[in-house]
């Protein structure tokens, strides 16, 4: 499932829309921001384009990374899944669980080092396990809503070019 405002939706190539998600297999719940980068450099505007303008904002790459640190959110590369995972930490960014120094220090310092023609879906994502959904019942809906709301600003940033 995803989230959009409908005065966004419709605007480009539906793979390319910023939007909000939730999406469930039979281990766990899914849920978060989703952003795509166009497979052709200057089709026009862009919500990815948009999306890295606001990164290249440094205060903006601090709010985005206090929120996934809070959020014990993940973030990786839907098209290439074997790049890894990555995880926030207060001064950057690593790719593995064992709180070593970061190996990237900026968000946006990651996205410059993907190739430009290769396809990019950026999924910023918060996880819950299939027991955990169980004892949560419907504050499931709560989760979600709160990781919205923190999203927004991010997803503002991203639909308005």
């Amino acid at each position: 499932m995803h989230v959009q405002d409908i005065k966004h939706h419709g605007s480009a190539a539906a793979d390319h829309q910023a939007r909000f998600f939730v999406r469930v297999d039979q281990q766990a719940l899914y849920y978060g921001f989703h952003v795509a980068r166009p497979k052709i450099e200057g089709e026009g505007p862009s919500d990815w384009n948009a999306f890295t303008g606001w990164l290249s904002q440094g205060e903006n790459e601090q709010i985005l990374r206090t929120i996934a640190v809070k959020d014990n959110l993940t973030l990786c590369n839907l098209r290439n899944p074997s790049s890894g995972t990555l995880l926030a930490s207060d001064d950057g960014w690593r790719t593995d669980e064992n709180g070593g120094k970061p190996d990237i220090e900026t968000l946006k310092a990651f996205l410059n080092d993907t190739s430009e023609t290769g396809p990019f879906e950026l999924q910023l994502a918060a996880t819950m396990g299939k027991s955990d959904c169980v004892a949560a019942g419907l504050d499931i809906a709560v989760s979600i809503a709160q990781l919205f709301t923190r999203l927004l600003p991010l997803y503002e940033a991203a639909v308005t070019y």
